[in-house]
């Protein structure tokens, strides 16, 4: 690791990117708060998709890392960004924190002024957004959380990024 950071500063080179952005992946799979810290500091990309199509937040977010995600977000992580391929092609990480019903994401989430109702167009949960999610698997406390954030921030449907009233 130490290589990576001396390298980042005095080197910078498209190898080395990458090595920097496949170790940030590897270090929020295996929960390595110290590691995340380390490699965003030394230029690693908060947002640099995997082969799997998935942001570091999104691995975060899934697997209820809540200090990465944090970190992720101190980081500039993009809060709305959408799993680009696969079964959860579409996802957010709010649509992973409500339909696992992990509240304090949620919350997280929220503060990070993510959208709330963004469509899902593909996979088995086609046409749901995270109140949807949350709604399926019977978290209560989300969908009344979600519902309340709506009303009290007006939410306003943005038609240009998709986002369309739940059904």
């Amino acid at each position: 690791m130490k290589k990576f950071i001396a390298c980042s500063k005095y080197c910078p080179n498209k190898q080395l990117q990458q090595d920097l952005d496949i170790a940030l992946h590897d270090a929020v799979e295996s929960e390595d708060t110290v590691a995340v810290m380390t490699l965003l500091t030394a230029g690693a990309n908060v947002n640099i998709i995997n082969q799997y199509g998935e942001a570091p937040l999104h691995i975060a977010v899934k697997r209820g890392f809540i200090d990465i995600v944090k970190h992720l977000l101190v980081h500039h992580a993009h809060v709305n960004t959408a799993v680009t391929k696969g079964l959860f092609e579409g996802y957010t990480p709010l649509h992973f924190a409500a339909s696992h019903g992990d509240i304090c994401l949620v919350k997280i989430l929220l503060a990070a002024k993510t959208k709330v109702n963004t469509i899902l167009v593909k996979g088995p949960f086609e046409g749901e957004t995270p109140l949807d999610g949350a709604t399926r698997g019977n978290y209560t406390e989300i969908v009344t959380l979600l519902n309340a954030y709506m009303q009290r921030t007006h939410h306003v449907f943005d038609q240009e990024n998709k986002d369309t009233p739940p059904l």
